[in-house]
């Protein structure tokens, strides 16, 4: 993993210091999610509802889905890993739970390109309610 890395200092000291490989930073800034399923750590629906407020009602609707639709495809993904590391085989409803979830997992990429282009698309919305 990369992370911390240690740094000589004085004669006997030895520093702490963030790694400076850019894989570092994106997972210092990206989280968790970045090391499973290369998506990056976006604000939770609690977070994007607070940070949604004062905004146009089409505009926070907008970004609260796009949000939500991230959220889902990586929760799928997640339960699909935890399934496929069960041993032994799996009974007739796990397979209809993996295929389900797989679907909605393969969908990641796209939900994270809607969820770009809704934050995109509602920035003046987001910048005239914060006054910049």
């Amino acid at each position: 993993r990369h992370g911390p890395a240690a740094r000589p200092g004085a004669v006997t000291e030895v520093k702490v210091v963030d790694g400076g490989w850019p894989e570092d930073r994106r997972r210092r800034l990206w989280g968790d999610a970045w090391l499973t399923h290369r998506v990056p750590l976006l604000p939770d629906a609690g977070e994007v509802a607070r940070l949604t407020e004062g905004l146009p009602e089409t505009a926070r609707e907008r970004l609260l889905t796009v949000a939500h639709d991230v959220a889902e495809a990586l929760a799928a993904a997640c339960r699909v890993d935890e399934l496929e590391e069960t041993s032994g085989p799996w009974d007739p409803e796990q397979i209809a739970e993996h295929e389900a979830l797989d679907r909605l997992a393969d969908e990641l990429t796209a939900r994270l390109a809607a969820y770009a282009l809704g934050v995109t698309a509602c920035l003046p919305a987001v910048r005239a309610a914060h006054g910049a």
